[in-house]
């Protein structure tokens, strides 16, 4: 793609997503007719969102399925995350989760860097980044990966999601409430990566339970995955025999093994009473059945992890 095409797209995508005003929305539609006839990747990917999404006056989903499927068998990253997301929906064509998760995976291995004219993928999709092309987390050396209808429900659950968190702004947005000066929903800072950021493992004495939960701009969801779902789990994993656990960084299991048992034994409590003193954190009572939560909290700059007792934070530690 040459400077001058280059340019043009930057122009046209300003303008549909509300953020560059130079060029009408109308132009803009008939610059990027131009482009894509060129059979331009970026621009046949560009033109078939704005169809899906971004236009909603003269939206032709069928013709939108068309160009993107061509960007994306033409070796478009982007397009294929988006043909993927059409593919999860039912956009354009008949809804298949096997078929979203071919193109996302095919987009993954694909990805060479940033692609500043993928489109943003509002409430109808969600962006490579955003979505879980699989489930896995290791635990005492065994390796528990979600099956492909586990997988498929913790998809939706996400897509579910990320459509609740756009209606909390746009909500905001029509209240004429502040929001760092943004004027348009396409500039709004909707929750990337949703679902993602903090795994919860959950259990009495024994793993029960592994999910996520959400708890933003008032929209509170979470999603829970059973030990049995995982179908090379074995039997259930006790924090009291915990020895590994790799999720996707390696986490100090025995540490946390020893401040589990710690607030279980009395005899092992004075060393671990001054051990919390030290960190400034309540030191649990003596407990033989309540629930644990430990949480892996994850983001690109930290990993921290937090582990609760009877409600009680008994460990913590951030990476």
């Amino acid at each position: 793609m040459n400077d001058e095409a280059r340019n043009s797209l930057s122009a046209i995508r300003g303008s549909l997503y509300g953020y560059h005003t130079a060029l009408s929305k109308g132009d803009a539609l008939k610059n990027l007719e131009r482009l894509a006839n060129k059979k331009i990747p970026a621009a046949m990917h560009l033109l078939g969102h704005a169809l899906w999404e971004v236009v909603e006056d003269s939206a032709d989903v069928d013709r939108a399925f068309v160009l993107i499927s061509e960007a994306a068998a033409m070796g478009l990253p982007s397009a294929m995350a988006s043909l993927g997301a059409m593919y999860m929906v039912g956009a354009g064509c008949k809804r298949s989760f096997e078929e979203a998760l071919k193109w996302y995976q095919r987009s993954e291995n694909a990805w060479d860097g940033w692609d500043e004219f993928a489109p943003r993928l509002g409430r109808v999709g969600l962006r490579d980044y955003e979505f879980r092309s699989s489930f896995s987390l290791k635990i005492n050396d065994r390796n528990l990966r979600a099956p492909v209808h586990v997988l498929e429900n913790l998809i939706q659950w996400q897509l579910a999601l990320k459509a609740a968190f756009i209606d909390a702004q746009l909500a905001i947005l029509s209240e004429k409430k502040s929001f760092g000066g943004v004027t348009n929903r396409w500039d709004l800072p909707f929750k990337g990566y949703v679902g993602g950021e903090r795994l919860f493992v959950f259990g009495s004495e024994k793993i029960e339970k592994i999910g996520f939960r959400e708890d933003w701009l008032g929209v509170k969801s979470e999603f829970w995955m059973s030990w049995s779902e995982f179908p090379d789990a074995g039997k259930p994993v006790g924090l009291a025999e915990l020895t590994s656990l790799v999720e996707p960084f390696e986490i100090d299991a025995p540490r946390i093994r020893e401040a589990y048992l710690a607030q279980r034994d009395p005899s092992r409590k004075s060393s671990w009473r001054r051990f919390f003193q030290v960190l400034g954190r309540p030191f649990a009572a003596k407990n033989t059945g309540e629930h644990f939560e430990l949480c892996l909290n994850r983001s690109p700059v930290h990993h921290e992890i937090s582990l609760r007792c009877a409600g009680v934070e008994i460990y913590s530690r951030c990476e």
